[in-house]
C-alpha cells in the first residue's frame, strides 16, 4: 500500500475535531507522529482550533501523616493516548527529593499543564507549619524550576502560592512562560503581593536562554487605585485586608482590580481575622464568603451578592448554630480555627475545624442545607492538561 506524502497527511489532521483526536492519531505510526510533531503544522492547528485544554487527569492530594504522595488519575481517554511514549511521567519521581520519605511536598496549585508545589519543612506533619521554597513543574515533560521567595523577600513572611499565566505574546501557561504570585504579610497583615515571573527566550530548552524577575505589588494601594472589578471569575485570585474592599488578580490577564463591600453592624472589618472565599450561587452569579474568625463572631459566615450594581450581605450563617444535629458534633470545635474550600462554581462550600481534619461537613450557603462530607471530598483536587503544544517526539 503506497504511504502518503507528508502535505496530505497535513491536510487530513486539519480536519481533525479536537487536540484528543490529533494525539490519538500521533500515536499510530513513525510518519503521522512525525507531521503531528512539526512546528508549522501546529501553529496551523492551533490557528484553526484554537489552544483547547486536555485534560491529562487529577492528582488528589490528601493530608497524611506521614505524608504520601498525591494520586494521580488518569482521564478517560488516557489509556488510549501515548504522550512521549509514557504516562510513568505523572509519579512526579523527577520532582527533587522525591526520595525522601514521608513525601516533603505538596500541592498549593495547578494551572494549565503546571503543577506548583511547596516544600514542608515538618514532612511528618500533614499540615504545613512554615512555608519553604516552591517548584513549578510540568508533569509530562518532567521539567521543573525551584523557587525560594525568602531570599527575595527576607523581611516578609509567606503563606501561600498561585499559578499565574506568563506574559508571552502567545498568552496561556507553560514551562516556557508562567508567573507565580506569594502572600507577603507582616503581623498577619497581607499587605503585598509578590510576583515571580520566568519567560525561556524563543522556546529554548537552554538554561542560559531563560529570564526571570521579580517585583513587589501593594495590596494596600491597589485597594484605592486598582479599578472597579464588575465580574468576579472563581479562577481569579483575591486578598482582603483592612477596610471593606477586596483586592482581585484576574490570573490570565495578570491585572488588578477592587471592589468595596457594604459595611454591615457587627462586623470589625478593620480586623484580619478572615478567610474568604470567591464561588458561584445557584445563578451563576458570584457569591463572596466570608468566615469571621474574631473572638466577638466566633463562627460566623457571611455571604455577599451583587444586587443591582451594589455589593449587599444577603446571608449571616452561625455555623454552630446549623452543626449541631450532624454525627460527631461537638461545641469545642468552634472554638478553634475553621478551613473552607470551594470549587469557586457551586454555592456549596465545605468545611471543618482545622483540629479535626476528619470532620468535614458541605454547606449550601444559599439554602442552607447542611450534611457530612463523604471521606473523598477529604483530598484536594487538581486537575492537570496537557502541554500545547504537545508534547511529541518522532520515533527513532
Amino acid at each position: 500500500m503506497d504511504v502518503p506524502p507528508d502535505d496530505v497527511v497535513e491536510l487530513i489532521f486539519l480536519r481533525l475535531d479536537s487536540a484528543i483526536s490529533l494525539l490519538r492519531a500521533a500515536s499510530t505510526c513513525k510518519q503521522w507522529h512525525r507531521v503531528a510533531a512539526g512546528a508549522g503544522f501546529l501553529r496551523q492547528f492551533r490557528s484553526l482550533r484554537g489552544q483547547p485544554p486536555v485534560l491529562a487527569g487529577m492528582y488528589y492530594d490528601k493530608p497524611r501523616v506521614p505524608r504520601r504522595r498525591p494520586d494521580f488519575v488518569p482521564s478517560p481517554w488516557a489509556d488510549d493516548v501515548v504522550v512521549d511514549g509514557r504516562w510513568r511521567c505523572f509519579s512526579l519521581d523527577f520532582l527533587p527529593e522525591s526520595n525522601i520519605t514521608p513525601w516533603v511536598w505538596r500541592i498549593l496549585d495547578s494551572r494549565g499543564s503546571l503543577l506548583l508545589f511547596g516544600r514542608l519543612r515538618d514532612p511528618n506533619n500533614g499540615r504545613c507549619t512554615s512555608f519553604g521554597d516552591v517548584v513549578i513543574c510540568e508533569p509530562v515533560t518532567r521539567r521543573y524550576v525551584r523557587v525560594d521567595p525568602r531570599r527575595r523577600f527576607p523581611e516578609y513572611n509567606v503563606s501561600d502560592a498561585s499559578l499565574v499565566d506568563g506574559d508571552s505574546s502567545g498568552g496561556g501557561i507553560g514551562m516556557a512562560s508562567f508567573r507565580v504570585v506569594f502572600h507577603l504579610h507582616t503581623r498577619g497583615i497581607h499587605s503585598h503581593a509578590g510576583v515571580f515571573t520566568f519567560t525561556v527566550v524563543g522556546g529554548s530548552d537552554d538554561p542560559q536562554q531563560r529570564s526571570w524577575s521579580w517585583r513587589k505589588v501593594s495590596i494596600n494601594a491597589l485597594m484605592v487605585d486598582a479599578g472597579p472589578s464588575d465580574d468576579l471569575a472563581p479562577t481569579s485570585l483575591y486578598w482582603y485586608n483592612e477596610g471593606r474592599r477586596v483586592v482581585a488578580l484576574d490570573r490570565s490577564t495578570a491585572k488588578f482590580s477592587s471592589l468595596l463591600l457594604p459595611e454591615v453592624e457587627g462586623w470589625n472589618f478593620h480586623k484580619e481575622n478572615y478567610d474568604m472565599r470567591v464561588t458561584a450561587g445557584h445563578d451563576g452569579t458570584a457569591r463572596i464568603v466570608i468566615l469571621d474568625l474574631s473572638a466577638a463572631a466566633g463562627d460566623l459566615l457571611r455571604v455577599f451578592a451583587r444586587l443591582s450594581r451594589e455589593w449587599a450581605l444577603v446571608r449571616s450563617i452561625r455555623l454552630s448554630a446549623v452543626t449541631r444535629h450532624l454525627p460527631g458534633y461537638k461545641p469545642s470545635f468552634f472554638n478553634d480555627t475553621l478551613m473552607i474550600r470551594t470549587d469557586g462554581s457551586s454555592p456549596v462550600v465545605l468545611l471543618s475545624p482545622w483540629q479535626e481534619d476528619k470532620w468535614w461537613f458541605h454547606l449550601d450557603i444559599e439554602t442552607m442545607e447542611v450534611a457530612p462530607a463523604p471521606d473523598r471530598d477529604y483530598a484536594e483536587v487538581y486537575p492537570c492538561e496537557l502541554p500545547w503544544p504537545p508534547t511529541l517526539r518522532a520515533y527513532d
